[in-house]
């Protein structure tokens, strides 16, 4: 029986211990995340990227940080990780609009990327209509991302 007081004293001993760091920890946390946070605003993307890792690791539920990942991720053009960051962020907190529309840039830009590199092999042995297919999907993906119009025109503005 005194064992067993003994336990039930080191365990409320734990438990106590273990509120005073979470109070410590989300001290630390919020430090971490305006450190990152003006990081990320500096340009330093490995530092923010740094921290806002840290702050996933105490707090793998926290949503912001994984979303500040992805937006990381996504400017370092990783862009696996980035969606991997936004997918994780989403299954938090999945009404957060904003991510889903990144989530969609992400994925458009790596086909974008994909089809960029391939057309470096497109030569006139190839089947002209898969050809034309190709080069009309890279078209209407650059033009989503706006960028479209700079590759089809002129420095005049006038079509090439």
């Amino acid at each position: 029986m005194n064992n067993f007081k003994w336990a039930i004293v080191l365990l409320i001993s734990f438990e106590l211990l273990g509120c005073k760091t979470n109070d410590a920890s989300f001290e630390t946390i919020a430090q971490m995340q305006e450190l990152a946070t003006q990081a990320y605003i500096n340009g330093d993307l490995h530092s923010a990227e740094g921290l806002w890792s840290d702050v996933v690791r105490v707090m793998p539920e926290h949503s912001e940080a994984w979303c500040q990942l992805g937006h990381i991720h996504y400017r370092l053009h990783r862009y696996t990780a980035a969606n991997n960051a936004y997918q994780k962020c989403l299954s938090i907190k999945p009404e957060n609009i904003a991510i889903w529309h990144n989530l969609t840039a992400v994925k458009l830009r790596d086909a974008s990327e994909t089809l960029l590199s391939g057309s470096a092999y497109l030569t006139t042995e190839h089947d002209q209509v898969l050809v034309g297919k190709y080069q009309l999907l890279l078209r209407e993906l650059l033009r989503l991302h706006g960028i479209a119009d700079g590759l089809t025109k002129g420095a005049n503005g006038h079509e090439e």
